[in-house]
Order: C-alpha cells, then sequence, then structure tokens
C-alpha cells in the first residue's frame, strides 16, 4: 500500500505533464464556426411575424405554445426592451456584428419559456 501511495504523486505529474498547456488561439487551429445572423433574423420573421404580406408560418396557438405568451405581450416586451445597452447589436472582438435584438429576445423567451440551455436557442 505504501508503495502505491508512493506512485501515486508521480502518475499525476506525469498525466498533467503528457496533456500540454493550454496555447490559446493559433495558426492550424481550428476556426471559429461562421454564424449566418441575418438569415437567423430572416426566419424568426418569416416563421413567427410574417413578411412581404405573407401570413406566418405559426399561427396564434402555436406562438403562445412556444413562448408561453401571446403574440402582442412578446411585442411589447421587444419594443421595450429592444434599445437597453444589452439587446442593442454589438460588434464582436472579430469584427462581426452580433444578433439582432430580435434575435437576442426570442433566445431569451425561450429559455424562460421552456427552460431550454441558454446556448440552445441558435436562431
Amino acid at each position: 500500500m505504501a508503495t502505491l501511495m508512493a506512485l501515486r504523486p508521480r502518475v499525476r505529474a506525469w498525466r498533467i505533464g503528457r496533456r500540454g498547456r493550454y496555447r490559446g488561439s493559433l495558426p492550424g487551429r481550428r476556426p471559429n464556426k461562421a454564424s449566418d445572423f441575418d438569415a437567423g433574423l430572416n426566419n424568426i420573421l418569416r416563421e413567427y411575424f410574417g413578411v412581404d404580406g405573407q401570413s406566418p408560418i405559426y399561427n396564434e396557438q402555436d406562438f403562445e405554445m412556444r413562448f408561453r405568451v401571446r403574440r402582442a405581450m412578446f411585442r411589447r416586451g421587444y419594443l421595450s426592451v429592444k434599445d437597453t445597452p444589452f439587446f442593442v447589436r454589438h460588434i464582436s472582438a472579430t469584427g462581426r456584428q452580433q444578433a439582432q435584438p430580435l434575435q437576442n429576445v426570442v433566445a431569451a423567451f425561450r429559455v424562460l419559456a421552456c427552460g431550454e440551455a441558454e446556448d440552445r436557442a441558435d436562431e
């Protein structure tokens, strides 16, 4: 038993050394995934609110089942928070624009309504 206890720190040090240290972003590493936020916004508008005079794909009942709130209440909530600093569209560190305020509000409502994980609302 004493021999095993004596070898334990050596094995642990060997495993840590074998892992290598974290080096962050380097050439040749996997790049970030490309996100087309504008396409996501168009999908949200088409599916839930209708575009170009067409009716939305999801009717009022489907909308209420998904977000647990009526469309008019959702719109009021969106209009009240769209200009707050958290929901305003920013430019990321990579120089690309982030998600639109409507996309952020949809993600927030999904988290609140369904208990979804924050990173799962990918539209």
